[in-house]
Formats: C-alpha cells, structure tokens, sequence
C-alpha cells in the first residue's frame, strides 16, 4: 500500500512523478484508478469477478476432461 504511514513524503513525491498523477486522499477502487491513470493496473484487478468466474470455469472444464479421461470398468 502506498500511504505517507509506510512511505516517506519524498518517494511518494517521486513516485507520483514518475507515474504522472497527482495525489490521491483516501481509498480509491480499481475504477477510480482506471479513471486517473488509464492502463496503470491490470486487467484482473479491474475485472476481478470476472477472473474469478474464468477461474472457476477453467477449473470445472479440467475436471470434466480428468474424469472423463479415466477408464470406466467392464461390468461383465
């Protein structure tokens, strides 16, 4: 976290101006980063619902192909 707790005035000063926005005050979501600096965060932290469902969904496909790959026993 980049607050002026855990960080001196002076590397959030050179942060800020390396990165070219100015200071925020308070919490800001991803939206509100998007919004003051478009491209500074990655596509999973601006969709995080999303990365979760694909998640979920890659998870549940693999375990469909897994059981589906294993032999089924001859009833005789």
């Amino acid at each position: 976290m980049l607050d002026s707790g855990s960080w001196s005035p002076a590397v959030l000063d050179e942060l800020v101006s390396i990165i070219g926005v100015d200071t925020a005050t308070g919490f800001m979501d991803a939206r509100a980063w998007q919004r003051r600096a478009p491209g500074l965060l990655p596509w999973t932290y601006r969709h995080p619902w999303l990365t979760v469902f694909g998640g979920v969904l890659v998870t549940f496909v693999l375990l469909f192909v897994l059981i589906s790959l294993l032999p089924v026993a001859a009833s005789s």
